[in-house]
């Protein structure tokens, strides 16, 4: 069927026609070749900025080979589109009804698939801008959880029961990354009200010296634990609030580790928590 629909098409052009309609389909070919290797060189240097110095992370190449073969994709299509209008005019075939026919078919998907739309093109901002990217663990359209699969449409998370939640993109309106660069440690720590406060302080900021002097926890305490103020003193106690800084993904294990040995270390001075 193809075959005779080509021999028909090539039956009304001229010699004159024939070559500019090889001209048409040549340059489609080039400006598709070129076009897409510039996209795609265009998304990793784009991608690529922000990210360490060396060869980029493997979560940003993930994320520049889905922008690279989506801009691609819509590019060579744009291209073939325009091409079969150019070839069939110069058949001199009417393509006014084709083109309107097109518009009327574009603006009745546009109305039906208007939250795919949404939820496509809010994934290319979510990719572009490295919001966050795969193994981060973010908090998205009010789920919290470890990005397992990110597509153009939806973001699949793992949450920390192991229920998997799937979000579509147009549903991310504050994305909140837990991961990135680094993870805060961020505590509450209550004594007794009768305890010695200084003293209580001195151990808390010693372990998270420590904590942090580890062989095996010095990669992940980026800034040691260290008590920063008194947030309450009521019947029940005294907090105090911990603060520190831990490797990306660390924090919960750093935070879980300090308050082991924290609560260690106070019982060893005597001093009972709240």
């Amino acid at each position: 069927m193809t075959f005779l629909l080509a021999h028909a098409w090539l039956d009304r052009l001229t010699s004159h026609q024939t070559v500019q309609a090889l001209a048409v389909v040549v340059a489609v070919v080039v400006l598709g070749t070129v076009g897409t290797r510039v996209v795609d060189v265009l998304v990793r240097r784009t991608v690529s900025r922000g990210v360490a110095a060396g060869v980029m992370r493997e979560a940003a190449l993930k994320r520049a080979r889905t922008l690279a073969h989506v801009l691609t994709r819509t590019l060579l299509a744009v291209l073939a589109v325009v091409a079969v209008f150019l070839l069939l005019d110069l058949a001199g075939y009417n393509v006014t009804p084709l083109v309107a026919g097109v518009g009327i078919a574009s603006v009745a998907l546009g109305l039906g698939a208007q939250t795919l739309v949404r939820d496509v093109i809010a994934g290319l901002f979510i990719m572009g801008e490295n919001q966050y990217a795969h193994g981060d663990v973010v908090t998205i359209a009010g789920v919290t959880g470890r990005v397992e699969e990110l597509s153009l449409r939806r973001t699949v998370l793992r949450g920390p029961d192991g229920a998997v939640h799937h979000v579509p993109h147009g549903e991310v309106h504050v994305t909140t990354n837990l991961t990135r660069d680094h993870g805060g440690v961020w505590l509450a720590v209550r004594v007794a009200l009768a305890g010695d406060l200084e003293r209580a302080t001195e151990v808390a900021d010693r372990v998270g010296r420590e904590l942090a002097a580890d062989s095996a926890w010095r990669e992940r305490v980026l800034d040691p634990p260290r008590v920063s103020a008194v947030e309450d003193v009521s019947a029940a106690g005294i907090t105090l609030r911990v603060r520190g800084a831990a490797a990306a993904g660390s924090q919960w294990a750093v935070s879980g580790e300090y308050l082991r040995r924290l609560a260690k270390e106070l019982a060893a001075a005597g001093i009972g928590l709240g």
